[in-house]
């Protein structure tokens, strides 16, 4: 590993793909400890200066962005025969993390997580800007409890995934039907994205996989996942519904905004208190504790505790590459053809 990246300090290494590394790093001219994200350039050929022109697009346009759940972009630009992007070093744990500890996450928990989610994704989209890549990874809690959406800003990179052939990058199991055709990238899109990571935070399943990319898009776009509630019989089925109605295939179907899925989860809370208090004559209705989320299962009841720093990266735009950042009410073109090359760094490790 070397030492320095440009004018970049390298302290350690945090995930890294044959074409992608993620670093903690040191920038001298701000002095700020960084995440790093680091994409080798040479391996793609001619597709390298429209990867870059699309990254340097899509970190222009959200300069914009100005919120407390959403990770912030230092810059971004091409150093020596790499492009790098600096953002926010968060330290805590992933969701993605959290699910692969099998912890389980309490009903406050998930809902703390949705709340700030939410937050984050309707200031991007009231800012015309959505996320091209939303997933577990890019789903962070600190150590004081704060959630932080990764990557607004250079998600374009792995908008790629949508055309990879094989072995399914992990963000490929994400992405909503008409992000796999080409379509603009929404407010609804999002909440897709967002139905299928909370699918598995509540069943510890994915709502969309298969042995390979070919068969994660034809359960995307063909098929409807089992009710959550039907695999886990703990579940509230009125979150039960609320996931299933983010999943709907139809984006009109779905929730238009963040807040309107936060509204009905706070219902679902509100219901379970009650049939709890209404089980338990006698004894005031549990109150919520301070939400900090774990690992998929079940709706447990303990708080989630994030372990060793994890550091991840990456709205209603549209997936064009000349102009990540599109107006939500606008239509998109499609993703460009893809090289195998292009679509192995599709698949890299975020940062």
């Amino acid at each position: 590993m070397a030492n320095k990246i440009g004018r970049f300090e390298i302290l350690s290494e945090i995930s890294h793909s044959d074409s992608t590394s993620v670093y903690k790093a040191n920038d001298p001219t701000s002095s700020q400890t960084v995440a790093l994200k680091v994409i080798k350039l040479a391996p793609l050929g001619e597709q390298a200066s429209t990867l870059v022109k699309n990254l340097l697009e899509e970190s222009a346009a959200s300069k914009v962005l100005n919120s407390q759940n959403i990770g912030a972009l230092y810059g971004s630009e091409e150093v020596d025969g790499f492009f790098c992007a600096s953002s926010e070093y968060v330290q805590g744990n992933s969701v993605a993390t959290m699910l692969a500890r099998k912890e389980g996450f309490s009903i406050w928990d998930l809902q703390d997580i949705a709340r700030q989610t939410c937050q984050g994704l309707d200031h991007a989209h009231a800012n015309n800007l959505a996320h091209y890549t939303l997933e577990p990874a890019k789903i962070m809690v600190s150590w004081d409890g704060t959630v932080k959406i990764l990557g607004f800003g250079i998600s374009t990179m792995s908008a790629y995934a949508a055309q990879t052939s094989g072995k399914p990058p992990a963000v490929l199991h994400y992405m909503s039907p008409e992000q796999l055709q080409g379509d603009p990238v929404s407010a609804p899109s999002n909440m897709f994205s967002l139905g299928a990571i909370f699918y598995e935070m509540v069943t510890e399943r994915k709502a969309f996989d298969g042995e390979d990319a070919d068969q994660v898009r034809q359960s995307i776009s063909g098929t409807t996942p089992v009710a959550p509630d039907q695999i886990n019989p703990k579940l509230h089925p009125a979150l039960s519904q609320v996931i299933m109605k983010a999943l709907a295939k139809a984006p009109e179907e779905r929730y238009q905004s963040g807040q309107d899925l936060v509204n009905d989860l706070e219902r679902c809370k509100e219901s379970a208190a009650k049939a709890a208090a209404a089980a338990k004559p006698g004894q005031p209705p549990q109150k919520a504790p301070a939400a900090q989320p774990k690992a998929a299962a079940a709706v447990s009841a303990s708080p989630v505790k994030p372990a060793s720093p994890v550091v991840a990266s990456q709205p209603k735009p549209t997936i064009k590459p000349p102009a990540p950042s599109v107006k939500l009410s606008s239509t998109a073109s499609s993703v460009p053809p893809v090289t195998k090359v292009a679509a192995a760094a599709a698949g890299a490790p975020d940062g």
